[in-house]
């Protein structure tokens, strides 16, 4: 067998060579470019795009915020992938991926921190970081800290907020604690999706009940997937638009066909799972900064949770139920970097922070008193950065805050109007 893949290959490159001088026959002036010469090329560009891109985070006159993820091959190796995201002076939110590198085995906590903090180094971002955003894992929360023990001296801020769990990654955890209750009450249709995109034939004879109704074809329907309840999402969605041509098919192939409670069942359950859809999206979202919008998410989130609708139905009234308490576990007390950015928003600021703190229940002077503090130390670190600061204005406000918010209608009767405030008292 040896001798014979040797032969084959011996057979290949002489193939390649012949290629090569009738190329060098008809087109003479043709320049040939080797792989190595490619390989060379495509290393000096990348080495010199990464200087340019070093050069420019460095004479930076704001921080930066890292996202890393971890991602595994095929062969079971794991990667860990670093994004910087920053301001420019062009007021634009950028981005890049500045490392992807293979991390070691065992895949620890101190596995986690060794990728984080050579790439920290490489790029000289120790003093000039000011958020790192990882998925909730209790790895990657072990990593963080044991970085800031490591480095938060030389970070800004002392790294005492620099850590920030992933908002989207928190929302899918709690989703998907909620949609595991819905196995059985999509079965039927999950079903008939699968059965229909099995294997070619199925497909092609449901896309030609397709034509005959005047839909569009599709290429295949979604099937959803265990661990990811946005595919569930996706699945219903897709089955509930083509419905009509699922029964037809059904019926026709002798197959089960989904009965109206399964469809009824599917509707609730798209229009309960399309708002986590929605934020899910706004989440997940890198072209511009959402930040600011964390805490009216939340708040959105838990008015559909708590949505008095839902107890006319039982598998919707236990989702609610077990998705909330994955909610107050981790969105009670969220990072104080998040709450310092609402303020900064005009829409926003101390007021809406009071209303945050009145709807979820906490003691609102106290945690106002909290933030001050903390708005106090922000606004004397970015002082000495600024080198000096202009005295505050005065303003007048004559509308109510968020007037265009879901939530506006409530904040207006505990908001008061024409306050007159000065932004530096109002945020420190």
């Amino acid at each position: 067998m040896a001798g014979g893949s040797q032969f084959w290959k011996g057979l290949h490159d002489c193939k390649d060579w012949v290629n090569r001088v009738l190329e060098n026959i008809v087109t003479p002036s043709k320049i040939c470019i080797g792989r190595q010469s490619v390989k060379s090329d495509c290393i000096k560009l990348y080495n010199e795009s990464k200087k340019q891109l070093h050069h420019h985070i460095e004479k930076l006159g704001s921080h930066v915020s890292l996202t890393a993820d971890l991602w595994t091959s095929n062969h079971n190796l794991w990667y860990i992938c670093v994004t910087t995201h920053y301001v420019n002076a062009d007021f634009e939110l950028k981005k890049f991926i500045i490392s992807f590198k293979q991390i070691s085995y065992p895949h620890t906590s101190y596995a986690v921190q060794d990728g984080l903090t050579s790439c920290l180094i490489e790029w000289d971002l120790i003093d000039k970081l000011f958020t790192l955003t990882l998925d909730n894992a209790s790895v990657n929360d072990k990593a963080a800290k044991e970085l800031r023990n490591t480095m938060g001296a030389e970070m800004f801020f002392k790294a005492e907020h620099f850590h920030v769990r992933c908002n989207a990654h928190i929302l899918n955890i709690m989703v998907q604690n909620g949609t595991r209750l819905i196995t059985s009450a999509i079965a039927n249709v999950r079903d008939i999706v699968k059965t229909i995109t099995s294997i070619p034939s199925p497909m092609q004879i449901f896309n030609s009940v397709v034509q005959r109704m005047g839909l569009k074809t599709k290429s295949r329907l979604v099937v959803d997937v265990p661990h990811r309840w946005n595919a569930t999402y996706d699945m219903i969605h897709d089955s509930l638009a083509y419905k009509a041509a699922i029964n037809i098919y059904a019926t026709e192939q002798h197959h089960e066909t989904p009965s109206d409670s399964d469809w009824g069942k599917a509707e609730s359950l798209h229009g309960f799972l399309q708002a986590f859809s929605d934020a899910t999206k706004t989440f997940s979202t890198d072209r511009h900064p959402t930040s600011h919008l964390f805490l009216k998410m939340v708040l959105a989130i838990r008015d559909v949770l708590l949505d008095e609708r839902w107890e006319q139905d039982q598998l919707l009234q236990e989702m609610a139920n077990a998705m909330y308490v994955k909610f107050q576990k981790y969105w009670n007390v969220p990072n104080i970097v998040l709450l310092v950015v609402a303020v900064m928003d005009p829409t926003q600021k101390i007021d809406y922070l009071r209303f945050y703190f009145y709807t979820i229940g906490q003691n609102v002077e106290e945690k106002i008193k909290e933030l001050r503090t903390c708005l106090n130390k922000y606004y004397l670190e970015y002082e000495k950065i600024a080198g000096s600061c202009e005295l505050p204005t005065f303003i007048e406000r004559d509308e109510h805050i968020l007037a265009n918010d879901p939530s506006s209608s409530s904040l207006g009767g505990y908001a008061t109007e024409g306050s007159r405030i000065c932004d530096l008292e109002d945020y420190v």
